[in-house]
């Protein structure tokens, strides 16, 4: 599956369910995130 096609799915969700989705992401790079983009955040 490639990254368009994801988005395409992943956009199809309901607003709760698409939350969700982008809170796992997040979490899933929460070690990459330098000081500054924890900032930003």
């Amino acid at each position: 599956m490639t990254a368009e096609t994801l988005e395409k799915e992943a956009l199809k969700l309901t607003p709760a369910k698409r939350l969700q989705l982008a809170e796992k992401l997040m979490d899933s790079v929460d070690d990459f995130a330098t000081t500054d983009i924890a900032k930003a955040w």
